[in-house]
């Protein structure tokens, strides 16, 4: 009986390949809260997903910069649901610590706020899955973003 489960169980999980999904570009940003100690962003992200199933976007750290000026790591703060065959916007919200943050950057990053466009880079790895099927698929996305909508 077990072996009978064990053998079901690999045979559903390698019948399971997960289609890349692909990032579109930014859109809708808005800083929730920005202080010496952090900020806090909401943005929405275009995301094509051509997989018969939907999948979450686990919490995960990505690495922020805002025009060339690291912000060290962003988090986000929950879980993102994708559906299945979607090609929609998903609001992303992410949290960013400046403790790590070189203090004589920290002028600059205020002055940028009060500016208009700033170009935001965000790197890392999104692990994204569906119950027990997780994968890891690079992120990279350079945009410019107006911040006086």
């Amino acid at each position: 009986m077990k072996n009978l489960f064990l053998i079901v169980a690999v045979a559903l999980f390698s019948s399971c390949s997960l289609k890349p999904i692909s990032f579109g570009g930014v859109q809708d940003s808005k800083v929730n809260s920005l202080t010496q100690k952090g900020v806090e962003a909401e943005f929405g992200v275009k995301i094509k997903n051509p997989n018969k199933f939907g999948f979450r976007i686990y919490k995960t750290d990505l690495d922020v910069t805002v025009n060339g000026i690291s912000l060290g790591k962003a988090g986000l703060k929950k879980k993102v649901k994708i559906k299945a065959n979607s090609d929609n916007v998903s609001t992303f919200v992410v949290s960013s610590d400046f403790s790590k943050l070189n203090f004589t950057e920290l002028p600059k990053l205020m002055a940028m706020a009060n500016g208009k466009n700033v170009t935001i880079t965000v790197k890392g790895a999104l692990r994204v899955g569906n119950l027990f099927y997780k994968k890891t698929f690079p992120l990279d996305i350079s945009q410019k973003v107006n911040l006086s909508k």
